[in-house]
């Protein structure tokens, strides 16, 4: 089972209402500050839910300091590519990301960042909303 399907299947975890097809977005999603807020409960002192479980599994970041979830909705060789599939998501303000793999150029098409699981996944669901069906949602 994905890490993905694993979220899906958290009870825990509520979704966004998936909006309907054919109604326009009425507003712009924010990126989430990378900060916790004071009514975040301390890291410590939680107990090991099923979604914390979750966001364990997902891939570790190369770089240091904190990380941060996105959806990625694909990587391309151009940046061009890249710039087109991001326009096709900008209601849900995604934006290309630079990085080197392998030694070649790729440009990640990536909604976010988000504090937590619950909103890269109620992101995920907008994005599928919209039709986009290869998503996944990676640790960076």
């Amino acid at each position: 089972m994905s890490a993905i399907e694993k979220l899906k299947a958290d009870p825990t975890v509520r979704m966004a209402p998936i909006p309907k097809p054919d109604a326009a977005p009425a507003t712009r999603p924010i990126p989430v500050p990378l900060r916790a807020e004071a009514t975040d409960p301390p890291k410590a002192a939680a107990p090991k839910s099923a979604t914390a479980l979750n966001e364990a599994k997902l891939p570790a970041s190369p770089h240091t300091g904190p990380s941060a979830l996105y959806v990625q909705a694909g990587a391309y060789r151009t940046e061009a590519r890249a710039g087109q599939a991001a326009s096709a998501l900008d209601s849900l303000g995604a934006h290309v990301m630079p990085a080197t793999v392998d030694g070649r150029a790729v440009y990640r098409v990536r909604i976010g960042p988000f504090l937590n699981v619950q909103q890269a996944k109620a992101a995920f669901t907008q994005a599928q909303a919209l039709g986009h069906a290869d998503l996944q949602i990676v640790k960076d």
